[in-house]
């Protein structure tokens, strides 16, 4: 039997809502981005969690490919800029953080990768990286809407491990205040 179109008379009922279960085998420490440092909870993190870039590890060699970022950044001449635009349209999931909105997830923007990053120095929640990070990042801010800048002291290629890395995951300042 081949089917080619179904279509149903009556409104049918919404399937319900169910937590996602996940199955590990050793207990999560944490699912914040900024703390978490054991495979385990990295690995849970990088499947509720997005950054502005990934790496594809399908191609070799293995490259950077933007995620939330509309593009790879664009890099200062003396390659101590980055500057980053953020793609337009794209929502955080629905929660009850989003007391504004009635619990509809807002749209993305700049402020809050500036946010995810800053949380990274907040004295009342360090991240265990941040000792090696604020060595070399100037600043972090939000040019506007939907682009922002990433200062670095001096050049270093490891800004590229930490834009695709999941300390530099967004998380929307209504879900940790």
């Amino acid at each position: 039997v081949f089917l080619t179109h179904c279509q149903f008379t009556e409104k049918q009922p919404d399937p319900p809502i169910h937590p996602v279960e996940v199955g590990v085998d050793r207990i999560l420490s944490t699912l914040d981005p900024a703390e978490a440092v054991d495979p385990v909870s990295i690995q849970q993190i990088a499947l509720a969690y997005e950054g502005l870039y990934r790496v594809d590890t399908t191609v070799s060699p293995f490259r950077v490919v933007p995620e939330l970022a509309e593009t790879l950044p664009e890099v200062s001449a003396d390659g101590r800029s980055f500057s980053v635009s953020i793609k337009k349209g794209v929502l955080f999931a629905d929660d009850p953080c989003f007391a504004s909105t009635l619990g509809k997830g807002r749209e993305l923007i700049a402020a809050d990768f500036v946010y995810s990053v800053r949380r990274l120095s907040d004295l009342k929640n360090p991240s265990p990286v941040w000792r090696r990070v604020q060595k070399w990042i100037k600043d972090v801010r939000a040019v506007d809407r939907y682009r922002l800048v990433v200062e670095l002291t001096e050049p270093n290629p490891k800004i590229w491990y930490w834009l695709t890395s999941h300390y530099f995951f967004i998380i929307p300042s209504e879900a940790i205040q």
